[in-house]
Parts: C-alpha cells; structure tokens; sequence
C-alpha cells in the first residue's frame, strides 16, 4: 500500500516525470544496497527481499497505470 501510495502521490504533485524518477531511484537504490551486500558477503535473503522490493515497485507502475488509480 505504501508503494502504491507513494506512486499516486507523485503523480498528483509531478506528473508522470516524477512517477518515472521516483522508480528509477528506487531501483537504483535497491541496485546500490544489493550490490553493497554483495560485496560484504552478507547472506542472499537480504539481496533478494531488495529484488522482490524492484519487482514489485515495476509491478505497481504498471497496475497503477504509472500512478493514474489505485489498485482497488
């Protein structure tokens, strides 16, 4: 819900370029944060809860029509 939220906002205040900079910097976020655990050999569920977080920030881009409505 706090993604969806997050991508109905942004689009109400920015517009569909602020949809769109709001998932690309979350993504590269999540890159950022994966590739860091990677690089201390932290444990795996960490890297994957992050890859779960991505695919499901682009799933809701698309549900959400790229934050026009809601899901429900």
């Amino acid at each position: 819900l706090q993604i969806e939220s997050e991508l109905l906002f942004f689009r109400k205040h920015f517009g569909v370029a602020g949809v769109f900079v709001s998932v690309l910097s979350s993504s590269l976020a999540d890159g950022a944060m994966a590739l860091k655990h990677l690089l201390k050999r932290r444990e795996t569920q960490r890297i994957s809860g992050l890859w779960n977080h991505s695919v499901m920030v682009w799933g809701l881009l698309i549900r959400t029509r790229c934050g026009s409505g809601p899901t429900r």
